[in-house]
């Protein structure tokens, strides 16, 4: 019998491997955007105990305030890159997930068209074994008849 043979085979596997790979890069980016919110969670943290001590802190000179609300505003300033970087991350995310989506219905269709092929084969190949069994049964019973 003969040997299924899909001829897009090659191009089948090329997309299998784009699409993990794109997987494993939303994998990756998933886990940045998970550090990237913890970051943000803990600056935010550090922001609001500093703006306590800052509550409960007795007066000082004029410099000594201007130093700890310097601090405080770098604080504030870090929070908003960090919100600038979760959200550059969560795009980046979204960019990945629609070429993931992409990638899996390329795949999807080429793997659909490979499994109609090979309905197709094993019904040739039913018809082929078939063919062959009458022509067996048939040159039997001539032998039979001029024996």
């Amino acid at each position: 019998m003969k040997k299924f043979h899909y001829r897009l085979q090659k191009v089948l596997d090329v997309k299998e491997m784009v699409m993990k790979k794109t997987q494993r890069d939303l994998a990756f980016t998933q886990n940045e955007h998970a550090k990237a919110e913890k970051m943000l969670h803990e600056i935010q943290t550090g922001v609001s105990e500093y703006a306590q001590e800052l509550e409960n802190s007795e007066t000082e000179s004029a410099s000594g305030l201007k130093r700890k609300y310097g601090y405080f505003y770098q604080l504030l300033d870090d929070v908003e890159d960090q919100k600038d970087n979760l959200l550059r991350i969560e795009n980046e995310a979204a960019e990945i997930r629609q070429r993931l989506v992409e990638k899996q219905r390329d795949h999807k269709v080429l793997s659909k068209l490979k499994d109609k092929h090979y309905a197709d084969f094993n019904s040739r190949m039913a018809k082929e074994e078939q063919i062959f069994l009458d022509e067996v049964a048939v040159n039997g019973n001539r032998q039979n008849l001029n024996g």
